[in-house]
C-alpha cells in the first residue's frame, strides 16, 4: 500500500486486447472501432508491440500461464494497485483472468519479465479523428 493510502486502478490492462494475442500485425479494424486511432495497433508500433508480446506469452507459458494472465499478474504486482480493471466476454474467459489474480511473481519473475521486455514500453497516442 502506498504511503498515503490511495492505490490505483488500472485500465485496459490487456492494452484493448493487445495482450489476447487476437490480432497480429497487419489487422484492419473497423471504422467504428476505437483502436484504429491507437498507434501502437499499426504498422513498425504493433509490430514491436507484437513481438514483445510473443516473448512475453512464451515465458509465462514456460511458468504453465499465458500472456493474459501474465498481464494481470504484472499489474498487480504493483503494490500501489488496489485492483484491475480487465474486459470479458464470456463467463470462461472471466475464469481465466481471474486465475492471473492468483499468480503472484517473484522478484526474479519480475527481473526476468523486464529483461524480456528490452525497455520497451507501449505509447498511448491516440489520433484524432
Amino acid at each position: 500500500m502506498p504511503a498515503n493510502g490511495i492505490g490505483v486502478i488500472p485500465h485496459s490492462v490487456l492494452s484493448k486486447g493487445v495482450l489476447a494475442g487476437k490480432h497480429k500485425p497487419g489487422h484492419q479494424f473497423a471504422p467504428d472501432d476505437e483502436r484504429r486511432l491507437f498507434s501502437f495497433f499499426r504498422g513498425h508500433d504493433f509490430e514491436q508491440v507484437y513481438e514483445v508480446a510473443q516473448h512475453l506469452d512464451c515465458w509465462a507459458r514456460d511458468n504453465g500461464r499465458d500472456i493474459v494472465q501474465l498481464a494481470i499478474a504484472w499489474v498487480l504486482a504493483n503494490p500501489a494497485v488496489s485492483s484491475a480493471l480487465v474486459g470479458a466476454k464470456s463467463p470462461e474467459q472471466v475464469y481465466h483472468n481471474a486465475k492471473g489474480a492468483d499468480w503472484v511473481l517473484t522478484a526474479n519473475d519480475l527481473q526476468e519479465i523486464e529483461e524480456l521486455m528490452n525497455g520497451y514500453r507501449m505509447t498511448w497516442i491516440k489520433d484524432e479523428d
